[in-house]
């Protein structure tokens, strides 16, 4: 009997999290006791072999049981999901392509003298495939992950998101308000290698007082990968041609439902509602959560910009000659110090309209993420929160909170004399 695995990871997986194979051996071949036990494991990320490992036996009881954790093997060869299709911008509906497909080939290798050097079996076993993708769980969330929550199938299926949502009927149903310019992105887990791609749709019901605007769009299997995206903005919908101007005009929100070609959901429904921008002269934020997509949120109240001010300076004595009359001036009004270089950094503070319990806790998340952009229109700009603490606040009596987040901008302006 040969390598057995008997503990596998599940299909999609985060990959900063632990990425275990578990497998086992016979404590004998052919009646004889094995030596120098150990496995070789090859490692293969989207086809290509990426190294050896050679594991030794951590535990020996009834047969000698190994195991490696990909991963910190594969997770440098996934990337953060772009908020653009890199392939065909500005494609809305695409492949998110921050994952990889790997599995492992695991071979015996022993003696059956302890004083011969052991001997790798020609024979090996092949796991099935998994699919890392660039995600972090907390421990807690990691023991419960399950990750057909977020593969598409019916409308109880969840965007990959921590955003609050309630059902209605079995359905899940996402809700959030936001400005017209703002970018919303979905992503959820699509195909694999054990599924065959078809095509499916989403389905955009702009509301208007007047009467609703339905817009379909087919997602083909060119646009989808293992994990797929869809992002929203108002804005680019109107620069593609895809809604009129009177649409974009008069619309007062819109539902996104993701559907197969049978008009039945697979995804849950997603509701976002536009504020008055008589009252929103805020911002918003647009963040890489922990599951590898986006979340966004719209600080409404008044955003108040700041600089953050560097100087370079030199001290210059009273006095100079003036070449033109070869004279020596004492009264030179340029002296002292004197600055020569100036980096002008721009800073802003966002505030919240009131939130609740639930909301707030999950808005922190922001404060976690590597890489935040500031949104507007169809434009992002890197950002980097400058806050080095948060809080999560519970409610006493229906309480309710905002939240003020200060953000620095990653570009700085430079003047030299």
């Amino acid at each position: 009997m040969a390598v057995t695995i008997t503990q596998e990871p599940q299909k999609y997986t985060p990959s900063d999290n632990p990425i275990v194979f578990v497998f086992k051996q016979p404590l004998t071949v052919s009646g004889n006791t094995k030596y120098n036990v150990s496995f070789v494991i090859n490692i293969f990320v989207n086809g290509a072999e990426i190294g050896t490992f050679e594991v030794f036996p951590e535990l020996s009881t009834s047969y000698h049981f190994g195991k490696i954790d990909l991963s910190d093997k594969v997770r440098a060869y996934i990337s953060n999901h772009a908020v653009y299709n890199s392939t065909a911008s500005p494609t809305f509906l695409y492949d998110t392509q921050n994952y990889v497909k790997t599995y492992i080939t695991i071979y015996e290798k022993y003696s059956v003298n302890a004083n011969v050097s052991p001997t790798k079996q020609p024979t090996g076993v092949t796991s099935v495939t998994i699919i890392p993708f660039k995600a972090s769980l907390s421990r807690t969330e990691f023991a419960t992950w399950d990750y057909s929550i977020h593969k598409k199938g019916s409308f109880a299926k969840r965007f990959l998101t921590d955003r609050n949502y309630i059902t209605s009927g079995g359905a899940v149903i996402y809700t959030e308000t936001e400005k017209k310019g703002g970018t919303t992105i979905l992503s959820w887990f699509d195909n694999s290698d054990l599924d065959t791609p078809t095509n499916y749709k989403v389905v955009f019901n702009y509301l208007i007082p007047s009467g609703n605007v339905t817009q379909t769009t087919t997602f083909t299997s060119s646009d989808q990968g293992a994990i797929s995206a869809l992002r929203f903005n108002m804005q680019e919908q109107l620069d593609l041609g895809n809604i009129t101007q009177s649409t974009y005009d008069n619309c007062t929100g819109v539902q996104i439902a993701v559907q197969n070609t049978s008009d039945i959901s697979i995804m849950g429904l997603y509701v976002i509602t536009y504020s008055d921008v008589c009252f929103d002269k805020g911002a918003n934020l647009l963040w890489l959560n922990k599951y590898g997509s986006y979340d966004n949120f719209r600080f409404t109240y008044n955003s108040r910009y700041k600089a953050k001010i560097e100087s370079k300076s030199f001290i210059k004595r009273q006095g100079e000659w003036n070449a033109l009359t070869d004279t020596y001036n004492v009264n030179n009004n340029t002296f002292g110090k004197i600055d020569y270089l100036k980096t002008i950094t721009k800073q802003l503070e966002l505030s919240s309209d009131w939130l609740d319990e639930t909301t707030q806790n999950w808005l922190v998340q922001l404060y976690e993420s590597p890489l935040v952009y500031l949104n507007e229109g169809t434009e992002v700009e890197n950002v980097v929160i400058t806050d080095s603490a948060y809080q999560i606040k519970q409610s006493e009596h229906d309480e309710l909170f905002n939240e003020v987040v200060n953000i620095e901008f990653t570009d700085k302006k430079s003047i030299t004399l």
